[in-house]
């Protein structure tokens, strides 16, 4: 009967030692693969980019723009808006013509982008009239400050006058939206100038009235 437990016992102890080697051995294997797992997985990396998406395609430069020369330009707008043109011989080949009844000279070429407009002689006074030509004096002076177009005066030894001009300079491009409003517009200011020194003109006399000059 002694001989039956002990080897009753022998047997449980060898089970319990062969269970608890089992549990250590799964519980190292376990952990063994677990990290075998870690040390395995694939790392996600964004796709490369390709050069276009990380190079900026660059800004076109030098683009050709249509473009049509200055002074051909001009004479197609003058002929839309109803001004016959003339060009003179022996001034540089400036081009003449007649709008709203004034006459009107322009210096233009191909390869600048501005024009030059003049007014010549649109008013004369003798030299005599000393009050007269104290008072346009005067008179220019005030309106080139509210004019777009600049009024000067010369004086004519042969006639014995003084005569008044105007002149301005405005670009002139195809790139110039509605351009032939824009010409009228600019030739326009040249008879807000008659209009304001004739109106200064006035006024200086109106003050001399009163002031019994």
């Amino acid at each position: 009967m002694e001989y039956v437990c002990a080897l009753l016992m022998l047997v449980i102890i060898g089970l319990i030692f062969y269970t608890y080697n089992k549990l250590q051995s799964a519980i190292k294997n376990g952990t063994s693969s677990t990290e075998k797992c870690d040390s395995d997985k694939s790392i996600v990396t964004a796709p490369e980019q390709t050069a276009t998406d990380t190079v900026a395609t660059p800004l076109a430069t030098n683009i050709e723009l249509p473009w049509k020369g200055t002074r051909d330009l001009l004479l197609e707008t003058l002929s839309r808006i109803g001004c016959q043109y003339e060009i003179g011989e022996g001034e540089d080949d400036r081009i003449h013509f007649v709008y709203q009844g004034e006459h009107f000279l322009v210096a233009a070429d191909n390869e600048h982008h501005y024009i030059q407009v003049y007014d010549y002689a649109w008013r004369s006074l003798e030299l005599f009239d000393i009050d007269e030509l104290s008072r346009l004096r005067k008179a220019i002076n005030e309106a080139n400050w509210r004019s777009n177009a600049t009024t000067v005066f010369s004086i004519d030894n042969t006639r014995n006058t003084m005569d008044v001009h105007c002149k301005a300079a405005f670009l002139f491009i195809p790139q110039i939206p509605h351009i032939d409003d824009y010409l009228r517009l600019e030739l326009n200011n040249f008879f807000r100038s008659h209009q304001q020194v004739g109106a200064e003109i006035e006024k200086l006399k109106t003050m001399e009235g009163v002031s019994g000059v």
